[in-house]
């Protein structure tokens, strides 16, 4: 019988930190930087972060890498445009309905399945 996996719809501060590569205080930064970079708050009030966020925060590294300014860095992440390998998605809700019709697809798939004798 084939899996599927779960995909996480929000990702603490440690989580994003470690996947970037940045430091929480670097990451705090940025949030003040870039208004995109808000995060949401649970329930017990910790900050979630949603998997586009992280790839907003792998450019802003990237972007700064390349010596750019705060002003530029955010005149391309809000148009959209890539400056260099990877693309940004700018509307956070294509990427969730994606990936939820994604997940959705693949248990279609398990349920439709011919029973295993």
């Amino acid at each position: 019988m084939g899996y599927f996996t779960i995909r996480r719809i929000y990702y603490s501060s440690s989580e994003i930190c470690s996947m970037a590569g940045i430091s929480a205080r670097q990451l705090q930064i940025w949030e003040r930087s870039y208004p995109f970079l808000r995060a949401v708050k649970n329930r017990s009030g910790r900050k979630c972060y949603k998997p586009d966020q992280l790839d907003f925060i792998k450019k802003i590294k990237e972007l700064q890498e390349e010596n750019l300014s705060d002003e530029r860095i955010t005149e391309i992440l809000e148009s959209g445009r890539a400056v260099s390998s990877h693309s940004v998605p700018i509307d956070p809700c294509d990427t969730i309905v994606s990936q939820v019709k994604e997940g959705l697809l693949e248990i279609l798939q398990i349920i439709n399945r011919a029973p295993e004798d």
